[in-house]
């Protein structure tokens, strides 16, 4: 779903390597994909199973030079859940990702993560 140049991705059930490389390869083809918008993954009903490998080569893989899973010009937001096993991994991302030129942020209020996209979102999440 998109809306104001942005892109709402929502994710539930059990995130592991396998299936977060899924969900963005499911995001990217599908027809209302741009690079020019802006992302929200809304992952608050995922469960994150990825360890710290997992998420740095997901990181590196949604970065990479050519043909990267996550091929965007504007920034992503990483919503979850308010609780530590939630946040600790978006945050890990984030700075991964982020290290390797990708405007992402992790955030568990919806408010400040589309206040940071500068998208109007409230209704649609």
């Amino acid at each position: 779903m998109h809306s104001k140049d942005a892109i709402i991705v929502n994710a539930k059930g059990s995130l592991d390597l396998v299936a977060s490389k899924n969900l963005l390869k499911n995001l990217i083809s599908s027809s209302e994909y741009s690079e020019s918008y802006e992302i929200l993954m809304d992952l608050r009903d995922a469960d994150c199973e990825l360890g710290t490998v997992d998420i740095y080569e997901l990181a590196c893989e949604m970065t990479m030079q050519t043909n990267p899973l996550l091929p965007t010009q504007r920034k992503v937001a990483v919503l979850v859940r308010a609780d530590e096993a939630a946040f600790e991994p978006a945050e890990f991302l984030s700075l991964c990702a982020g290290n390797r030129g990708l405007a992402m942020q992790a955030f568990t209020d919806a408010d400040a993560a589309t206040a940071w996209l500068d998208a109007d979102l409230s209704d649609e999440i």
